[in-house]
């Protein structure tokens, strides 16, 4: 997971490197500088947007 300034959390192959998927929010036009590190827990992963808010995303696979 690599989540960039320009509000775009990006889910990379851990072997080869490719994008599996990507979620972009918003970027205030007015923000602190720093980024969250985005944390998995539980087939979850969350982040800290630009806007203060905390966002959250299922990891879990349906077929």
């Amino acid at each position: 997971m690599v989540h960039t300034s320009q509000g775009v959390l990006t889910a990379l192959e851990q072997t080869s490197g490719e994008e599996r998927w990507a979620i972009s929010t918003d970027v205030p036009n007015l923000t602190l500088r720093g980024d969250s590190a985005p944390a998995t827990v539980s087939g979850g992963v969350f982040w800290g947007t630009a806007n203060g808010r905390l966002a959250a995303a299922s990891l879990i696979v349906v077929s």
